[in-house]
């Protein structure tokens, strides 16, 4: 990696912009900003970027804003486990210095994750609908949110497999104003039902 002479724009790392030389933590901001990208999605991350770039001035106000940690937004879906997150966030760090240092820690902060790693997510756009899953053998349960005028609603229900029964999950259902407020009811349930 540190030998490339051209960089995927959206992934470029905030020292990139000051200086041609490359190092190993270069290579650790571009594999967080991968990282980053799989947690939430191409759609996601090509929308903050897009975002990024129709409110930045020139290449260099947008060059400003990587470097002031502006980009990507780091806000993640509700199945990712915090402790994911820390590493992902850590590893895109704007300052190099508050990066990993070196690809075996983050190597081995990974290996500790073990919450909410068997959650399903998918996203129906033509519904307009959210759709986490989790099957632990004996039930399968799984979260929404749905779009809808303007609001989201979120729902839950858990199939009892051997008996084929559909239970309602509590908390109740749930209207929310915005996507975010929707996305913590769900990571609320995502906790409760891991």
């Amino acid at each position: 990696f540190t030998l490339q002479e051209r960089q995927y724009h959206a992934h470029r790392s905030p020292e990139s912009y000051v200086s041609l030389n490359k190092s190993v933590l270069d290579d650790i901001y571009q594999a967080g900003i991968t990282l980053y990208r799989m947690c939430n999605g191409n759609d996601e991350f090509y929308n903050q970027f897009e975002a990024l770039k129709v409110n930045s001035v020139d290449v260099n106000d947008m060059a400003n804003k990587i470097k002031r940690g502006m980009f990507p937004y780091k806000q993640y879906l509700p199945h990712i486990p915090e402790r994911f997150k820390r590493i992902v966030n850590k590893a895109i760090q704007p300052n190099p210095d508050n990066r990993y240092q070196s690809v075996l820690n983050i190597i081995n902060d990974l290996s500790k994750v073990d919450e909410k790693l068997d959650w399903y997510y998918s996203y129906n756009k033509e519904s307009k609908e959210f759709k986490w899953e989790y099957n632990n053998g004996k039930s399968i349960h799984s979260l929404y949110i749905k779009e809808n005028e303007g609001s989201f609603l979120t729902s839950g229900v858990k199939y009892v497999i051997n008996s084929e029964r559909l239970i309602n999950l509590q908390p109740p259902n749930g209207q929310f104003s915005s996507l975010d407020q929707a996305s913590s009811h769900i990571e609320k349930m995502i906790k409760k039902y891991s």
